[in-house]
């Protein structure tokens, strides 16, 4: 991995894009297959509700069903770089089992799904201090980029939770895009949508490869948000690192006035 990546030639800072999951919602270390589970019960339950309070098969084999497509059709989104349509299997697979699903209750069904990983997550606890600062102190636009199968909607109603949908002008889902973060294509599309080149921008995630090579491509210089996922792992020593979002006001304030004293 070029190293030039990293040390991107910065102009005056005017966005920040983040990165979703153990960057702006800190997941950490969780048990996936408690997680999994916990999902499988509470959307069979609701599906149930939609099938006038009738099991429509046996929880063992929707357990099954789900596990083995879902966890295939993940696997096969890190080889491809392309995100898969979860709604669109749990809509299928529903209605094979005699439920037709209206979009509100796609939504909400799919939003069980998530609900036990929305319950793992915390969140600093002066993030929307934070983004304020960011905008209106240093004037920047902040935008969203995630890697995730789950709809957009779903996350932003975990956003709205602590007030940060409307901070954020651009939100950019693979779900969405289809393509994946490192794919270059998902990062020139939240540019095109800040109006701004990649020279003006930061991005703040926890991956080398989708948060700071894959946007350092455009220009995008990148920063490490440290956690319980990476804290112990290796990265260059001029790699710009952060423990909590709360350091990156001043982070701006100095690339700014860095580059100001050049000019």
């Amino acid at each position: 991995m070029c190293l030039c990546l990293f040390f991107c030639s910065i102009h005056m800072i005017k966005a920040a894009i983040f990165d979703l999951g153990d960057t702006i919602f800190n997941y950490g270390r969780f048990n996936s297959s408690r997680v999994f589970e916990d999902g499988a019960q509470a959307s069979f339950e609701l599906l149930r509700q939609y099938n006038g309070g009738r099991s429509p098969c046996p929880y063992i084999w929707y357990w099954f069903s789900h596990s083995i497509s879902i966890r295939l059709h993940y696997i096969i989104s890190h080889f491809t770089q392309k995100e898969f349509d979860c709604p669109r299997i749990l809509r299928r697979k529903a209605w094979r089992l005699g439920v037709v699903l209206g979009d509100d209750q796609l939504l909400a069904l799919t939003a069980k799904w998530y609900e036990p990983l929305r319950k793992t997550a915390a969140v600093e606890p002066d993030i929307r201090k934070t983004m304020l600062r960011l905008k209106e102190e240093h004037g920047l636009k902040l935008a969203i980029i995630s890697n995730t199968f789950i709809p957009g909607e779903v996350l932003e109603q975990h956003l709205d939770q602590f007030g940060l949908t409307e901070l954020f002008e651009v939100r950019v889902y693979s779900c969405d895009t289809i393509c994946r973060k490192p794919d270059i294509r998902i990062y020139e599309r939240a540019l095109k949508e800040l109006g701004l080149p990649g020279s003006e921008v930061i991005m703040v995630g926890d991956r080398i490869k989708e948060d700071v090579a894959g946007p350092g491509r455009l220009g995008i210089r990148g920063i490490i948000k440290l956690g319980a996922t990476n804290l112990h792992k290796n990265y260059p020593r001029n790699l710009l690192k952060v423990r909590s979002l709360s350091e990156l006001p001043e982070i701006v304030k100095y690339l700014n006035n860095k580059e100001h004293t050049q000019k």
